[in-house]
């Protein structure tokens, strides 16, 4: 009974052989230079990485320096957040992600994650760990869910 169930739930399961293609996430922006959708505002620009040799979206934190991507509807869908963010100065009040769209408003910074409704004007806040602060000028990969 036990291995009827079991094989009935996961007859679907993915193989190794698939799993690659049926894993790939919807949206995906590399953030170096080579997407066509993203604008680049103010001081914002791709430079040379050379930890990792390749370039990236540098965001200084000045006022009107950001990138954008084309909107989708985070209160409409399930989703994850996945990026890889080095930074520099964590006195910064630049932000790493955000959508403000209404009604719901999802921001990502340095020292903490914020998500909220906008009808409800108390935030939810929630601190990233790691002494509530990203390590400062070496690459860490921060997932929202």
């Amino acid at each position: 009974m036990e291995k009827e169930f079991v094989g009935g739930l996961f007859k679907d399961a993915l193989t190794a052989e698939n799993a690659q293609n049926e894993l790939k996430p919807g949206i995906h922006w590399r953030l170096d230079g080579s997407d066509k959708d993203v604008v680049l505002y103010g001081n914002a620009s791709f430079k040379q990485d050379n930890d990792i040799n390749t370039a990236v979206l540098d965001l200084p934190g000045t006022t009107g320096s950001y990138a954008t991507t084309p909107a989708f509807p985070i209160s409409k869908i399930s989703f994850t957040i996945s990026m890889w963010i080095k930074a520099p100065n964590l006195l910064s009040p630049g932000l790493a992600y955000s959508s403000w769209g209404n009604p719901h408003v999802f921001a990502l910074k340095a020292s903490w994650f914020s998500a909220r409704r906008l009808h409800n004007p108390k935030a939810v806040h929630f601190s990233i760990i790691n002494n509530n602060n990203l390590p400062k000028n070496q690459w860490i990969n921060v997932v929202a869910v």
